[in-house]
């Protein structure tokens, strides 16, 4: 999974997808994004050998926004 998240790392040139703020790009994928937590219990960690430092980054920084944080899916089940 780490290798098809790769095309991911490359493309991401700024702080998002969309430039120096969310766009709709951002938007229309982080709700797969947002839900990779729920991998650990398979044993995926999304950047566990820091190979993907900059889409790390571009999640933590979709979890600090606003419209983000109004439609958050819980972590804790």
């Amino acid at each position: 999974m780490k290798n098809a998240l790769a095309i991911y790392e490359k493309a991401l040139q700024h702080r998002f997808f969309g430039g120096d703020k969310p766009a709709t790009v951002d938007y229309m994928i982080w709700p797969w994004f947002e839900r990779f937590p729920f991998l650990k219990d398979y044993g995926f960690v999304l950047n566990d050998d820091g190979k993907l430092p900059k889409l790390a980054a571009w999640i933590e920084a979709m979890k600090a926004d606003e419209v983000v944080k109004s439609v958050k899916v819980p972590e804790a089940t």
